[in-house]
């Protein structure tokens, strides 16, 4: 049996309020200048980190480190922006058999798919449910999956 609240409304019906928040976050000085040394590749098609990492070594380039981004892309940095500058220019002729895209790291490049928990704390007891989880999730990416000791 539903109840009725004190607006007249019926209990399914009532709204659960949050307090949203933003986040702003501007990056440091040494974070921007260690990016102008990375340039982004987009690989021709779906590569495991460990190949991308065997080809750079593979090829002398054991100075470089490589981070997955998600998606098919990586970021790649050179020990500096000028020998990042002079790979770009004379790029070897196996980049083209790896990458599809490769160019100095830009501040719209993004990380494509990367995965985290949103731990959220606090909620209602007629909130606790699927959809609300969708709702918060959907604030931050992409909602995924509500763990199982969630549900």
């Amino acid at each position: 049996m539903k109840g009725k609240r004190e607006d007249g409304k019926p209990d399914s019906q009532q709204r659960v309020e949050a307090n949203t928040q933003s986040v702003t976050f501007i990056p440091s000085i040494e974070v921007n200048r260690w990016l102008t040394r990375c340039a982004v590749g987009v690989a021709n098609g779906p590569r495991k980190m460990e190949s991308i990492c065997l080809v750079w070594r593979l090829h002398d380039m054991d100075k470089v480190e490589v981070i997955d981004m998600g998606g098919d892309s990586f970021l790649v940095c050179f020990p500096s922006p000028e020998k990042m500058m002079q790979f770009l220019q004379h790029p070897p002729e196996w980049v083209s058999l790896w990458f599809r895209l490769f160019s100095p790291w830009k501040s719209g490049d993004k990380a494509t798919n990367r995965r985290c928990w949103v731990t959220v704390r606090g909620v209602p007891l007629n909130a606790w449910c699927q959809e609300f989880f969708e709702t918060v999730g959907s604030e931050f990416g992409q909602f995924l999956r509500v763990d199982e000791e969630t549900d």
